[in-house]
């Protein structure tokens, strides 16, 4: 896997746990959503594939599924929970 990629979803998970964190002090509890659902059974599905020796466009494919559920999730936790940065 790129580390660009890698980047992203490290970036992400960060991201969205100091998102909770900021909620959990606010006294508010920010639960999964479906998309960070799909996001891991996508992400674990492409890295068990990833460890076969796949025809590149495959591997290229599994990376472009994880790092494109990544960016959709994250973003939608942001957008969804945006005003928990409301007075900040």
């Amino acid at each position: 896997m790129p580390g660009w990629a890698l980047a992203i979803v490290i970036c992400r998970e960060f991201a969205v746990s100091g998102l909770r964190m900021i909620a959990a002090e606010k006294g508010r509890v920010i639960a999964a959503g479906l998309s960070g659902k799909i996001k891991t059974a996508a992400t674990m599905v492409c890295v068990i594939l990833m460890f076969f020796p796949l025809a590149g466009w495959l591997n290229l494919l599994c990376v472009a599924v994880i790092t494109l559920t990544t960016l959709y999730s994250g973003i939608e936790y942001f957008l969804k929970n945006r005003d928990v940065f409301a007075g900040a």
